[in-house]
């Protein structure tokens, strides 16, 4: 059975770009990672940032 996650992250104010662009860099690493099915970051009309995530199973999502 697959694992859905969403995280949300609300950066300080200012810091919203630079934490962003590290995300950014990382998402090609994650879906190299077994199991990984979607792991996306979107931009809320509030200004926070979610990701979603989906895994194969649990144990993926543990090893992540």
């Amino acid at each position: 059975m697959s694992v859905v996650v969403t995280a949300v992250l609300r950066p300080r104010a200012g810091e919203k770009e630079a934490v962003t662009a590290v995300l950014a860099e990382i998402i090609p690493q994650v879906h190299r990672e077994d199991g990984c099915l979607l792991y996306a970051l979107h931009e809320a009309d509030d200004g926070s940032l979610v990701f979603v995530e989906k895994w194969e199973s649990a144990e993926d999502l543990a090893a992540h």
